[in-house]
């Protein structure tokens, strides 16, 4: 791999790392065993819905989904992790990634980026997160009550 393009996948690894981190928040949400019962018994259905409903409030409908993956590591020392396949899409660009959880940190694992030629992948990513992600106000516009300032 050449410098270029490991530079570039880094600079992805960070952009999707720093995007997906109130994703991961919402998914450390989620009971660990029911995310290990899920990765382990290739519920992919109930996954889906999983990510889904942790990626509702920060990206746009479509925009972050789960790609037919997870695995989970267990052990006696208390130490687990989940890893999950993601797909961001927001055309012209997509991305496939890896998010792991473990139990003080967590990853994001670049497998590939697909943006138009003759552009630079990173930059190119960077514009498709501003595009998808949800404003906070929108979010907060929806709990507020009318007529309350």
């Amino acid at each position: 791999m050449s410098t270029d393009v490991a530079a570039s996948r880094a600079r992805c690894e960070r952009l999707l790392a720093e995007a997906l981190r109130p994703v991961a928040a919402e998914l450390r949400l989620v009971e660990l065993d029911e995310l290990i019962f899920h990765a382990k018994s290739g519920r992919c259905a109930e996954m889906a819905d999983i990510v889904a409903s942790c990626a509702e409030l920060h990206f746009r409908p479509g925009a972050l989904e789960f790609a037919l993956a997870a695995e989970a590591r267990a052990s006696w020392e208390g130490r687990a992790a989940v890893s999950i396949d993601l797909e961001f899409c927001a055309p012209p660009v997509t991305a496939f990634l890896r998010l792991t959880l473990g139990s003080h940190r967590g990853g994001v694992e670049v497998m590939g980026v697909n943006a138009p030629k003759n552009e630079d992948p990173a930059e190119a990513l960077a514009a498709a997160l501003a595009r998808s992600r949800i404003a906070p106000d929108e979010t907060a516009t929806a709990r507020d009550k009318p007529g309350r300032t």
